[in-house]
């Protein structure tokens, strides 16, 4: 019979056996995977790289904005067709074209990025998700109605463009943001789009799509832009209703500043340093004037200093997050 103490010794030798056991298993398991690292949403606080954003003067009364960093370059609408963007933006445009946005159908927005689309190989494209459909019989009725035959018909080649194109085609809508690089833009509208029938007539048709323009956001640094497309004052409410961070160092005024557009109160709201309007400064008896005084003047009553494409040619605001300059062409 094994005496007592030679119980002992056995029963404490098989007692550090298991604990050499439990402690070789823990140093020999596979350790669980790191939590994976939250995707940061793209910021800059200071760089040495200059954002450039060229408000570019065309023949005619439309928008087209080169916004240039580096190697990335995105092009928010392109004017009327034959409107010379394409071969403006040669001189800037690095290889591929980042991101096209066009802000709503209508011809003075898109005409000239069908020739862009021809030109560059575009990586995204942005749209709002309208169309422009104008029944024959609603066409017939309008005091042109062929030109506005060329607008419908220039929409459908837009869109054929741009399913040609092989791009990532996107839907915005507010709260998306458009992130490129460490530029980030915030979507701000369209919520929805606001619908339209064939009995509203030409006027009302073009207005509501107007509305269903995309408006961005960018802050670059210390400094912030507003990009507004056509918005009007219906919409303009619609935003600051939603509770929208509008504030912007530097503003694209809305439908070319026009009176039906810059509302006292969102212009309160935004509060801009600087107010860029695209006109032509040519209004013709189909058109309200762009600009309007009155529109220029609310502007000019919040502090803003007043820009323009049809007295001061193409103007570039260039930034690197803390200041910024102001260059015009004339």
């Amino acid at each position: 019979m094994k005496s007592l103490l030679d119980k002992i010794r056995i029963s404490a030798l098989s007692y550090i056996i298991l604990i050499l056991i439990f402690f070789i298993g823990c140093t020999t398991a596979k350790a669980p995977a790191p939590a994976p690292e939250p995707k940061l949403k793209p910021t800059v606080t200071s760089t040495t790289d200059k954002l450039k954003v060229h408000f570019i003067k065309t023949t005619r009364m439309c928008d087209a904005i080169l916004i240039d960093l580096g190697e990335t370059e995105i092009l928010i609408d392109g004017g009327f067709p034959n409107s010379g963007v394409a071969e403006y933006i040669k001189d800037y445009v690095d290889g591929s074209l980042e991101v096209m946005v066009a802000t709503h159908p209508h011809p003075d927005h898109i005409g000239g990025l069908v020739k862009v689309l021809e030109t560059f190989d575009v990586n995204e494209i942005w749209v709002n998700g309208d169309d422009l459909k104008l029944s024959p019989e609603l066409i017939a009725s309008t005091p042109m109605p062929e030109m506005f035959s060329k607008f419908v018909k220039l929409d459908q080649v837009f869109t054929s463009t741009v399913n040609k194109e092989g791009a990532s085609v996107y839907v915005a809508r507010r709260g998306q943001t458009i992130d490129i690089g460490i530029l980030s833009f915030s979507v701000l509208h369209p919520d929805i789009l606001l619908p339209y029938s064939p009995s509203q007539g030409i006027s009302p048709i073009f207005q509501t799509m107007n509305n269903n323009s995309i408006v961005l956001r960018l802050r670059y640094g210390n400094v912030t832009f507003l990009f507004t497309g056509d918005i009007l004052k219906k919409t303009e409410a619609n935003i600051l209703e939603a509770g929208l961070e509008v504030r912007a160092d530097i503003l694209k005024v809305g439908h070319h500043g026009a009176m039906d557009s810059s509302s006292p109160q969102f212009l309160k709201s935004v509060t801009p340093k600087v107010a860029v309007y695209m006109a032509s400064g040519k209004p013709s008896k189909y058109s309200m004037i762009k600009p309007h005084p009155e529109t220029i003047a609310a502007l000019k009553g919040v502090g803003a200093k007043v820009y323009g494409t049809d007295t001061h040619g193409t103007i570039m605001i260039a930034t690197d997050g803390k200041t910024y300059t102001i260059d015009t062409e004339k």
